[in-house]
C-alpha cells in the first residue's frame, strides 16, 4: 500500500478567523489535496467544519457541508479538481449535528444530488426523531472547540434554512431526495475502495469513511485536530466511543481527515492522538472525558 501524496492548495484558502489563528495550537484548517492512484480527497475549510470532496471512479461525493455559505467553496473545489458538478453522486453527512449539516440540503439541491446518510441518521430522518447529543454539560464543553474553529456566527442563509437541521430539537426533514444508506463495513456505492463504518460515541449516528489501500480515513467528529490531533471529548456515549477508538486504531491509516482542524498525516497517526479532558487538559491514555 503506497502512501497518498499531500498537496497544499493555497488558492482555495479562505482568510482564517483571528480566533482560530490565536487559540488553536494546530492552527486553522487549510485546503489540502490528498492524491492516491485509486482516489483523491480535497479538504476545504468550511464555516463550521471541514468539507471534503471525494473523487473515485469518475464520481464525486461531498462530505459534511456545514453551512450554505460553503457551497461556493465546494464549487471552486470541483473546478480545481476538474470535476463536473454533474459528477456529484451524492452529498453525505457523517452525523446530524448542525455544524456538519446546515448546508447539506442547499448543497444537495445546488448539485442536484441525493443525500447519503448512515443507517442511524437515516432512521432518525425518516422517523423525525432527533439524534442524541453529547451529555455531561456538552454545550459548555463545546465552547473551546467553537473558539478554535474561529468562533463563527450563524450566517443569515443558515438562519433562514439551516436551523431545521442538526439541533437537539430538529426533526431533520430534508427537502432534497434521500440517497443510499451507508451501512457498517459496507462499500460506499460508486466509490471503489471506500467503506462506511458505524462509529458511535461522539453521536449515536456517527460514521467514518475509510479507504484501506490509500490508507485514508474521513473521520467526521470521531477525530479532531485543534491541539495537534486528539480524540473527541464531546461524547454521547463514552462506552461506544471506546469501541470506536479500538476499531479505528485497527485500521491501516496514514492520513486522517478530522471534522475540525488540519489534516493529520504519518504512519500510525491514530496511535498518536491525545485524549483531552473537560477544558482541553490531557488525560491518561485510554480514558475519555
Amino acid at each position: 500500500m503506497s502512501s497518498p501524496q499531500l498537496i497544499d492548495v493555497p488558492e482555495l484558502a479562505p482568510e482564517p478567523a483571528i480566533a482560530a489563528r490565536l487559540s488553536a495550537p494546530a492552527g486553522p484548517a487549510r485546503p489540502l489535496l490528498i492524491r492516491h492512484a485509486d482516489t483523491s480527497v480535497l479538504a476545504l475549510p468550511g464555516r463550521y467544519c471541514v468539507v471534503y470532496i471525494i473523487v473515485a471512479a469518475g464520481n464525486a461525493a461531498i462530505v459534511d457541508v456545514g453551512s450554505a455559505e460553503d457551497v461556493p467553496l465546494v464549487s471552486a473545489g470541483l473546478d480545481y479538481l476538474r470535476v463536473s458538478p454533474s459528477a456529484v453522486a451524492f452529498v453525505l453527512a457523517t452525523h446530524l449535528h448542525f455544524d456538519h449539516v446546515m448546508g447539506a440540503d442547499v448543497a444537495a439541491q445546488a448539485f442536484d444530488a441525493p443525500l447519503a446518510l448512515g443507517r442511524v441518521s437515516r432512521l432518525a430522518v425518516e422517523s423525525g426523531s432527533p439524534i442524541h447529543w453529547p451529555r455531561r454539560m456538552g454545550t459548555l464543553r463545546a465552547i473551546p472547540g467553537w473558539v478554535m474553529q474561529g468562533a463563527p456566527t450563524i450566517s443569515g442563509s443558515d438562519r433562514a434554512r439551516g436551523l431545521r437541521f442538526g439541533f437537539p430539537w430538529s426533526t431533520n426533514r430534508f427537502a432534497s431526495r434521500l440517497g443510499p444508506v451507508l451501512d457498517h463495513q459496507q462499500p460506499v456505492p460508486g466509490f471503489d475502495g471506500w467503506t462506511a463504518l458505524a462509529t458511535p460515541g461522539h453521536s449515536s449516528d456517527s460514521i467514518c469513511l475509510h479507504h484501506a489501500d490509500a490508507r485514508i480515513l474521513i473521520a467526521g467528529d470521531s477525530v479532531r485536530n485543534f491541539r495537534g490531533g486528539e480524540w473527541n471529548a464531546l461524547l454521547d456515549s463514552a462506552q461506544q466511543y471506546e469501541s470506536t477508538k479500538a476499531l479505528l486504531r485497527s485500521l491501516p491509516v496514514s492520513v486522517a481527515c478530522p471534522g475540525h482542524g488540519p489534516v493529520l498525516a504519518g504512519d500510525g497517526v491514530l496511535s498518536r492522538l491525545a485524549t483531552m479532558g473537560f477544558w482541553g487538559t490531557r488525560q491518561a491514555t485510554g480514558k475519555t472525558g
